[in-house]
């Protein structure tokens, strides 16, 4: 295996949450005189259901680097392998380690792109950050990271247990 890819999204229910309030909104609006504010309020819900509907984080890693992208929102990124101290997985619950879904900031666990896998991937940096990013492909990490010579000297196995 030269390289590891895995993709994943923000969970269902998100997009849901804020697709659910519009239909009694849309209801009352239908019966009253709709102003600019109105309007303007409904599109920003819209649009950012869209977004939470449409965000895909997927990594990418081989020799060269882990590559990350959170679209539609950052471009690629890369994280070199000589900048990186030590990889590991983690079990980590959304709400109580990062405060939500998406992209998320910690003080204790630094950068954390979190989506629809209770699983991360953190990847601890030479110069003391963190990035975490969530992994759904748990067995091919695994494979990938205990096979490849410039990754498994730096791979931490917490023996996961893989979901089934």
């Amino acid at each position: 295996m030269n390289s590891f890819q895995d993709t994943s999204r923000l969970p269902k229910f998100t997009f849901l949450i804020l697709v659910i309030p519009l239909i009694p909104i849309g209801a009352i609006l239908w019966n009253t005189t709709i102003d600019f504010f109105d309007v303007l309020a409904i599109a920003i819900i819209v649009l950012v259901a869209l977004l939470c509907y449409f965000l895909k984080l997927k990594i990418t890693m081989n020799h060269q680097n882990i590559s990350y992208r959170l679209s539609p929102i950052i471009a690629t990124k890369h994280l070199k392998w000589n900048n990186i101290h030590k990889i590991e997985l983690v079990k980590a619950k959304a709400l109580s380690t990062y405060g939500g879904w998406g992209l998320r900031y910690s003080f204790k666990n630094g950068w954390g792109y979190v989506m629809d896998s209770d699983t991360l991937m953190v990847v601890h940096k030479k110069n003391g950050k963190k990035i975490a990013f969530s992994i759904k492909d748990i067995e091919a990490f695994k494979e990938f990271a205990q096979n490849h010579p410039v990754i498994s000297d730096k791979f931490i196995d917490q023996a996961i247990a893989v979901p089934s």
